[in-house]
């Protein structure tokens, strides 16, 4: 079976089930810290970690595709003072199992400078998006949750109060995507208030038929330096005959 599962309660600093790029690494705590921050690092840090092994999110062969459900858990810890705002975000995303870290900052690692929509990236991610600046000429204005396909800018966005979410409270995040009916949907829960949406995403259209999954994260220097820190992640995918 090409179907796939497995749970991380917490993440192991010396284990195997997870590959790096970038500023990503699990830390003593058995946190899965995405990026770092401090002196001597580039202007725009980023991190990329996916699980090991590639898994098939859809099959020429058959004309299966497969639905997913992944949930995880993650904080943002910002610096030198959380009143500033956070920057860049975070993603969970599918892509080919070689893709690069590309630019970090505002383009979360997933993305060049190019606005433009580029099949070639064969990358499906949601983004948490906590700036939305106007610099940021891709993005609504407002901090987000974001839908990403093949480009950076997203095909949807919703709305995020992240201005009070930078003093380490947890976020609580459920994705899924249903294969028959192409949906993709993301719920990012905090304490005192959800945030929910959906779109249509053809995976056949937009991903190869093998996929490594994973997160990214991406700050920049300047003030309002955030890691993007992840607590623990469960992920299941299983391919599904289309009627």
């Amino acid at each position: 079976s090409n179907d796939i599962s497995f749970k991380f309660d917490k993440f192991d600093p010396n284990g195997k089930q997870l590959t790096f790029q970038g500023y990503a690494s699990v830390l003593d705590t058995g946190v899965l810290q995405l990026n770092k921050v401090g002196t001597g690092l580039p202007k725009e840090i980023g991190g990329i970690a996916r699980y090991v092994a590639p898994f098939q999110i859809w099959s020429k062969a058959t004309g299966e595709v497969a639905s997913f459900v992944t949930s995880f858990q993650f904080f943002l810890e910002t610096s030198p003072n959380p009143a500033n705002g956070a920057s860049d975000g975070l993603t969970f995303f599918l892509a080919p199992p070689n893709s690069p870290l590309r630019r970090a900052g505002g383009y979360l690692g997933l993305f060049e400078t190019s606005n433009k929509s580029d099949s070639s990236y064969q990358t499906v991610a949601v983004e948490f998006d906590t700036v939305g600046a106007p610099a940021n000429t891709w993005d609504p204005g407002y901090p987000h949750i974001g839908v990403d396909v093949n480009r950076v800018t997203s095909i949807k966005t919703t709305k995020e109060k992240w201005n009070k979410r930078y003093k380490r409270e947890v976020a609580n995040v459920w994705i899924t995507y249903q294969a028959s009916s192409k949906t993709l949907t993301a719920s990012l829960t905090y304490p005192q208030d959800q945030t929910s949406d959906s779109v249509s995403v053809d995976f056949k259209a937009n991903l190869p038929e093998w996929v490594s999954v994973g997160f990214t994260g991406g700050t920049t220097v300047g003030g309002r330096e955030t890691t993007h820190e992840i607590l623990n992640w469960y992920f299941s995918s299983t391919l599904e005959y289309q009627t």
